[in-house]
């Protein structure tokens, strides 16, 4: 049988990672933005230097170990997942700052939607350029 009025139990308190951040000012935001911007900007150029040398010190080690079957079916996917891995630590980073610090996670997509568009007006640029290199070639 249930005793009812008894003492409510204290429960201890939980810590937790994943405390969203109350902001008070509006200059706390814009710094968290910027933060987010810079931040992403630093990370990604830092994460394409390590798995551009990961990538290449793999690949040479598979290719060094290809004579051996057991270990150049391991060896062979690893430099296809070190390419991979900024893409996750983005994803994961971006998905915890969400939680956390909001305007952080909105600086690092601000961020990659700038770098986005950069990319789709060099393709464009690109493109132009060669067509008219190409064209004009043929006419000389």
């Amino acid at each position: 049988m249930i005793e009812q009025g008894g003492p409510t139990p204290v429960l201890p308190a939980r810590r937790t990672i994943f405390k969203r951040k109350i902001y008070e000012t509006k200059k706390e935001k814009s710094r968290d933005f910027w933060i987010g911007v810079i931040g992403w900007v630093i990370l990604n150029v830092v994460l394409w230097g390590l798995s551009t040398v990961l990538y290449a010190f793999l690949l040479q080690y598979a290719v060094s170990t290809q004579f051996d079957p057991s270990v150049s079916e391991f060896f062979a996917y690893l430099p296809t997942f070190s390419s991979c891995l900024p893409l996750l630590i983005n994803i994961l980073l971006i998905t915890f700052f969400a939680f956390t610090r909001r305007w952080i996670a909105l600086g690092a997509l601000a961020a990659f939607g700038a770098a986005f568009v950069l990319a789709i007006i060099a393709g464009i640029v690109l493109t132009v350029a060669c067509f008219l290199i190409f064209n004009s070639a043929g006419s000389v």
